[in-house]
């Protein structure tokens, strides 16, 4: 199955962009491939604790991720299911998100983001695309200028 990975640096401290994960006010200001928006967003970001994701499309399609997380290591690390349903996938869709933070120097995260167990190269693909328009508008939002 395959697995996606990219670094980012940011310019914010780790907590500031550990909280745009788990904070549903600031999830819903980033957490869609632009130009989707975020309808809703729900966090209990512990472990075992579930998260609910709503994606509405410029034709009004819906998408929705939810899952659990299995992880949750405030400004250092999370990892939860990644659960999806919406018009690019037939069924549903799980697979595994991890989120590793690291304050390189003060104030500057570095973002290393994996996402695993994917289903076939095209939804990795797609994937790759949507994780990185998602993250510039994550650096832009926790971003200081």
């Amino acid at each position: 199955m395959p697995t996606i990975s990219m670094t980012r640096t940011i310019h914010a401290p780790a907590k500031r962009v550990f909280d745009a994960w788990t904070d549903p006010e600031q999830m819903q200001r980033w957490l869609a491939p632009h130009p989707n928006t975020v309808r809703e967003a729900t966090a209990d970001a512990r472990p075992g604790g579930r998260y609910s994701i709503v994606v509405v499309d410029a034709a009004g399609n819906l998408y929705s991720t939810t899952g659990e997380y299995r992880e949750v290591v405030p400004g250092v690390r999370l990892v939860k299911t990644w659960d999806y349903t919406g018009p690019n996938v037939i069924g549903a869709m799980t697979s595994l998100l991890t989120v590793e933070f690291r304050e390189v120097s003060p104030g500057v995260t570095e973002l290393t983001l994996t996402h695993s167990e994917l289903p076939d190269q095209k939804i990795a693909a797609g994937a790759n695309y949507g994780w990185k328009m998602c993250l510039d508008q994550l650096a832009a939002l926790v971003g200081n200028h």
